[in-house]
């Protein structure tokens, strides 16, 4: 079996997982995870007007509380796709708009948001292992955007996403940090 075989199983290896955690679960370790992110930012030293690149998270995802973590960030990005490439623009949670791409409802910034770059970026993924390998959705967005990407990456997940081993592409890029609901993996 290829490495992108061996991605299609895991893929839908770890959507089945998923789908057998309910909703009130979900939330609760969501819940734990912010947790976890708060002690983590705060343990990075970071300028005081750090802009934190975040997601709005598709169904299955962990859905980051941005309210435990308002007092401590002041600017929050939120990635836009531009011709093919990911891109990140400055805005509020409410100021997402909702759109469809890829037959998905998302939740997108609004086009004239500022662009920015976050010195810290917050990355949804499938499945993630102790050595920052991530498993995406397969449209190779994050990794492209990370191939310049100069800040720090936080990957986000629960603990059923975690994995020893995660296949690899030479293009696939590793996160610094991986959090679940069990606390920080990599550091």
């Amino acid at each position: 079996m290829g490495i992108n075989d061996e991605k299609i199983a895991l893929r839908r290896e770890i959507k089945k997982r998923l789908k057998d955690i309910s909703q009130l679960e979900k939330k609760k370790k969501s819940s734990l995870i912010c947790g976890e992110l708060f002690n983590l930012l705060n343990s990075l030293k970071l300028s005081p007007n750090f802009t934190l690149g975040v997601y709005a998270p598709l169904k299955e995802e962990v859905h980051i509380g941005l309210e435990p973590l308002k007092g401590f960030v002041q600017r929050w990005a939120f990635p836009d796709i531009d011709q093919e490439m990911m891109i990140f623009r400055q805005c509020h949670f409410e100021d997402l708009k909702e759109s469809e791409d890829f037959g998905v409802r998302l939740l997108t910034p609004p086009k004239e948001a500022p662009l920015v770059n976050p010195e810290i970026l917050l990355i949804p993924g499938l499945a993630f292992n102790d050595k920052g390998q991530r498993l995406g959705r397969g449209k190779g967005f994050y990794d492209r955007f990370l191939e310049n990407y100069q800040g720090a990456t936080i990957g986000v997940c629960f603990s059923e996403q975690i994995e020893e081993s995660i296949p690899v592409d030479d293009h696939d890029v590793l996160v610094d940090y991986v959090v679940s609901e069990s606390g920080n993996l990599r550091n």
